[in-house]
């Protein structure tokens, strides 16, 4: 089950108004997952929109629902709302109209629609420490648009289907149509990539001018790669969209000092984080929670432990966790039950295609029936469990390179670690905000960070959240995030 990384960083919405477009676009911007496993086939929460003329807005309506609905905050869309305005009236196209809307979503990610629909995730507003990072965010997707990159990109996928549809349908030539297909992904991976780099260059143009410092994307970018190094495996994924955060800091302070020394503009940092003081931080409880390796559905009532070394995410209705290394990942979701098929029998029918699955038992997990079993391909090897209760089966899949004793032994203890939240527990399962405190004298990183109620690398996280470079960065009468229940 390989799991690739894509996102974590703002992206361009390269999206025409078509719901399979959006599907596309979506996967693009959160953990995309190419393990080949059958989709989770939940009820969707996508409003119904017909009629040729409202496909913008369906792919409006699809996006929102995908992410997780919308989040509502006057507070803080009002000030969005003015950086917009400032950003427009500077942009190449002032004519243009837009619209944010915030997603209530933890993942830190931006984007845009071609007509001017411009999103934000809550989780790239908690990231930000002031107005101008905000601004470079907002520029940058504002660029995309200005500079019509989904014209330009749709444009050349239209002409690498082409190509690869020559070969094989009209020249019978599966080879070269595989071929044409590998290679237009990577020439669109590298297009991509070159959008990125353009858009933040347009991105720091536009915000200098609106008179916002042009350091914000520096700073941002900053954090941004800070924030991915909490998560990030360490792999390289050489078809990302996206260029590497390092390559995007450095050409970003190019493009700042041709503007003007550090100082120039306005940072908006106390307008900021007022606004956002009191926002929904981490995963909503109705929509499961993840609080380090451990992930709890109060609503639903169950919780799990992922194995030692892993990191937790969500993707769509799925939960991704990727071991530190790299080396190993793992797929958490939620289907309906197959009538009439046991659970040995659904493991071996097909969970992950061309992968034949073996060794596989029944077992009780926390009194639940359950099934677990093993798969193998050319280059991975596969522990897949499936655990039901209350007419759902909930699957983990586990993939490793090298799946030794010791690994798989950590793979099943983490799907026996699977049972039913007590009443008290799911009560227990708070949401978390971001408040906004003052430092007194004495208060370090440290001190600050042993408020933060999260369950790993607090001081780490909080370095990270408020954009700040060591532990003694922290300052008497200055105001810091932290994260609380």
């Amino acid at each position: 089950m390989r799991l690739t990384g894509r996102g974590w960083g703002w992206s361009a919405g390269f999206a025409p108004a078509t719901a399979a477009f959006v599907a596309l676009l979506v996967s693009g911007c959160v953990t995309s997952d190419e393990s080949g496993v059958k989709p989770v086939p939940l009820p969707s929460a996508t409003p119904r929109v017909v009629g040729a003329a409202n496909g913008e807005e369906q792919a409006h309506a699809q996006l929102v629902a995908a992410f997780g609905g919308a989040y509502k905050s006057p507070r803080v869309e009002g000030v969005l709302n003015d950086i917009i305005h400032r950003l427009v009236a500077a942009s190449d196209d002032p004519s243009q109209s837009y619209k944010v809307t915030i997603l209530n979503n933890q993942s830190i990610n931006a984007f845009a629609l071609p007509s001017g629909h411009l999103y934000v995730t809550r989780g790239l507003l908690a990231l930000a420490n002031d107005t101008s990072e905000i601004a470079a965010v907002m520029a940058h997707e504002i660029g995309h648009v200005t500079a019509r990159h989904a014209v330009a990109r749709g444009e050349l996928e239209r002409n690498a289907d082409l190509v690869r549809r020559v070969s094989v349908d009209l020249l019978n030539d599966q080879n070269s149509g595989a071929q044409a297909r590998a290679r237009s992904r990577l020439t669109l991976a590298s297009f991509s990539r070159q959008q990125e780099l353009e858009a933040d260059q347009i991105g720091v143009r536009t915000m200098a001018k609106a008179g916002y410092d042009p350091y914000g994307s520096v700073r941002f970018l900053t954090s941004l790669g800070r924030s991915s190094g909490l998560r990030a495996s360490g792999r390289v994924d050489f078809l990302a969209t996206h260029p590497s955060t390092p390559e995007r800091i450095q050409r970003a302070t190019a493009a700042a000092r041709q503007i003007g020394g550090p100082g120039l503009g306005e940072h908006g940092r106390e307008p900021w984080l007022k606004a956002i003081d009191g926002m929904t931080y981490g995963d909503e409880p109705g929509e499961g929670m993840i609080r380090g390796r451990r992930y709890l559905n109060p609503a639903v009532g169950y919780r799990f432990t992922a194995p030692d070394g892993f990191i937790l995410e969500r993707s769509g209705q799925a939960v991704i966790g990727r071991a530190s290394s790299g080396l190993q990942a793992m797929r958490f979701d939620r289907v309906a039950p197959e009538s009439g098929q046991s659970l040995e029998d659904y493991l071996k029918s097909g969970l992950l295609e061309g992968v034949a699955v073996e060794d596989v038992r029944g077992m009780q997990v926390s009194g639940m029936p359950a099934a677990v079993g093993v798969g193998r391909s050319k280059d991975w090897n596969y522990r897949l469990g499936v655990v039901e209760m209350s007419g759902s089966l909930y699957r983990m899949l586990f993939s490793a390179q090298s799946l030794t004793p010791e690994i798989d032994k950590s793979f099943v203890a983490s799907i026996e670690s699977f049972q039913t939240l007590s009443p008290d527990e799911a009560r227990a399962a708070k949401q978390t905000k971001i408040t906004i405190v003052t430092a007194q004298p004495g208060d370090t990183a440290a001190t600050l960070a042993q408020r933060m109620a999260v369950s790993d690398n607090a001081e780490q996280r909080f370095l990270v959240l408020n954009g700040l470079d060591g532990p003694n960065a922290v300052k008497a009468g200055e105001s810091y995030k932290i994260i609380v229940e």
